[in-house]
């Protein structure tokens, strides 16, 4: 009688080892540093694709809310670094914990999980899973990059595009002619339309400084010249069309056939 309570008395115990061994914390410096692609290598998929459904849902409330300035240098919005940051640390101090859980479900029986051997034997290490990741790592940020723009992905693609009217001339290479000490900043207007708004002064001996406006629908790569302000004074729709033919450097068809009709009746004459 008392030799069957001691040994159960010793499986409790031994069932309590185990179970702190389980729930104990312990630092993982290169499942932070790499995580996505550490769970990939150590065949345990599912917490490194919830990480990246979590970073591209962080990225999509971020940019619909309007919390889409990006950070310099690494382009990324800052709620969407926060959250990075944030899974770096949980993957740190619980990632060992994750994979334990892991092998242990894919063990059938018979082991010991405290055991190395035994541990590589049952999670096991995979190159082809680490790749595989890495890959969905790259997808899901290309993904979220054209879904959900950072404020720099806007302003480039005011730069880089051109103006339905201007097919053949880029919007920064004529500014870059035309105007001196630019600067261009994204804004969210309070019915949410996008704005690129363009600071500069101009490069002729009147150095007027010129703020213009530009309605931005990013996906659709529709840019339409909105308002004009010179020298703190709004310009009329007429003012804008004009300027714009001057950063252009656009001649009328119009004023070019009056000047050959004017010179040909002067010849005539």
């Amino acid at each position: 009688m008392n030799r069957g309570k001691g040994e159960k008395e010793r499986q409790t115990f031994a069932d309590e080892r185990e179970d702190a061994y389980r729930t104990k914390l312990s630092w993982n410096g290169w499942a932070a540093l790499f995580h996505v692609a550490w769970f990939g290598y150590r065949k345990h998929y599912m917490p490194a694709f919830l990480f990246l459904l979590l970073l591209l849902l962080t990225d999509g409330a971020a940019y619909y809310a309007g919390w889409n300035d990006a950070l310099p240098f690494i382009n990324i919005k800052k709620a969407t670094f926060f959250m990075f940051f944030l899974g770096m640390l949980f993957f740190g101090f619980f990632a060992n914990t994750l994979y334990d859980r892991h092998i242990r479900l894919q063990a059938k029986s018979g082991f010991d999980p405290k055991e190395p051997l035994a541990r590589r034997k049952k999670g096991g290490a995979s190159k082809i899973g680490c790749s595989f990741m890495i890959a969905a790592a790259i997808s899901a940020a290309f993904l979220s990059r054209f879904l959900f723009p950072t404020s720099t992905d806007i302003i480039q693609s005011v730069r880089h595009g051109s103006l339905y009217k201007y097919p053949l001339y880029t919007i920064g290479e004529s500014f870059d002619d035309f105007f001196q000490q630019q600067h261009w900043e994204y804004e969210r207007a309070s019915d949410g339309l996008e704005l690129v708004v363009f600071h500069g002064y101009t490069k002729d001996r009147k150095h007027d400084k010129v703020v213009i406006e530009f309605l931005v629908d990013y996906h659709l790569h529709a840019i339409d010249p909105y308002t004009l302000e010179i020298n703190g004074n709004i310009q009329d729709e007429a003012r804008l069309m004009q300027f714009m033919d001057d950063i252009f450097q656009v001649e009328n068809p119009f004023e070019i056939k009056d000047g050959l009709e004017n010179e040909n009746e002067k010849q005539a004459m």
